[in-house]
């Protein structure tokens, strides 16, 4: 039986060597139920959008449905104005939401983002949080699907405390990531008697912040106890998150970033800030710990009272390999299959 046709936008990063995004893996996964065109690993924005385009209008005759992932920083205007295009050309689509920051963006484009949403077919959210967040403001109605997490990637052990405390943090350096808060709660364990605890810092320099990062390590005299490992990819990092006991997380906004799923899987305990729509999947003390924002002090006890708690380790580890079960294709693939087929059902 010959599969139906979709297009599926957004930004193609694992063609560049980057992270993969949904695109690149729910849009893989969804190849196994239809025939998936996907755009753009273009590289410039003029080029990207074009090509987005050129994808919705080719396909334009034998498209059931465009998938658009939304973001609220400047890709937002590939997605507004490629679900402009479907509307033009009467075919249906489906945003996906992306990024804790949308709420801003509805306030700063509170036509287009209306507009966009109200025209689609179905808004579909990875989170409860921005659910909670748009649907009221935007008045239209939001179906939660959670990002894919290819399970069967993630080897699951529980960690054994032993020798010295090692901690893991996995973010793009920037800002608002607060990666800096993760090097003075290194400060703050080794003053309370973990001279050997190690920290590894993965991920790429995205606004600047790794410099000043590296300078306050050396500040502080913590070169034997932080590890910068930059960029790397899915395969390459596993095996080190896997020596750690704890997985910290310093963020300051989010949505519900993919690496706590990841580090659930693997399960490694977290402890996290609470913000955005980390509070919508971590339950502080069963599958996570939260902290507030900018606390060290509270995130460092906390790390050191799990530390000393492994009952309280292999329950916050079972636990959090359950969520990210939730998130395995078994479940998405239901769900996103189900929405299709509402479509199909509408147009009949």
């Amino acid at each position: 039986m010959k599969k139906k046709k979709i297009v599926y936008l957004g930004n193609q990063l694992l063609q560049k060597g980057l992270n993969p995004t949904s695109i690149d893996t729910l849009g893989s996964k969804l190849e196994e139920l239809f025939d998936v065109e996907k755009a753009s690993a273009r590289n410039s924005f003029f080029s990207r959008i074009f090509d987005m385009w050129q994808t919705v209008f080719k396909n334009r005759k034998v498209c059931q449905v465009v998938l658009i992932d939304t973001y609220s920083t400047l890709a937002f205007h590939f997605a507004w104005t490629s679900g402009y295009l479907c509307k033009l050309l009467g075919i249906p689509y489906i945003p996906i939401l992306h990024g804790g920051n949308l709420g801003d963006r509805m306030k700063q484009s509170p036509y287009l983002f209306q507009r966009y949403l109200k025209n689609a077919f179905q808004v579909v959210s990875p989170s409860y949080f921005l659910k909670e967040a748009l649907e009221n403001p935007s008045q239209v109605s939001i179906k939660v699907i959670p990002n894919l997490l290819e399970i069967e990637k993630y080897p699951f052990s529980v960690p054994v405390n032993q020798g010295n405390l090692v901690l893991i943090w996995l973010r793009a350096f920037a800002d608002i990531y607060r990666p800096e808060n993760a090097i003075k709660v290194v400060d703050f364990l080794k003053k309370r008697g973990h001279e050997g605890v190690q920290l590894f810092m993965i991920g790429p320099d995205k606004d600047g912040t790794m410099e000043p990062c590296q300078k306050l390590v050396k500040k502080l005299g913590l070169e034997r106890n932080v590890q910068f490992m930059g960029r790397m990819k899915r395969e390459d990092w596993i095996p080190i998150a896997r020596k750690g006991n704890i997985f910290i997380n310093t963020t300051s906004v989010d949505n519900m970033p993919v690496s706590l799923l990841e580090m659930m899987a693997l399960g490694i305990p977290i402890v996290s800030t609470s913000v955005g729509g980390i509070p919508y999947v971590i339950k502080d003390g069963e599958n996570g710990m939260l902290v507030k924002v900018d606390d060290i002090e509270s995130m460092g006890n906390t790390i050191l009272n799990l530390w000393n708690d492994p009952r309280k380790q292999y329950s916050i580890s079972i636990k959090g390999r359950q969520t990210a079960e939730s998130c395995a294709w078994s479940h998405v693939k239901e769900s996103w299959g189900e929405l299709i087929s509402q479509l199909e059902n509408d147009s009949n």
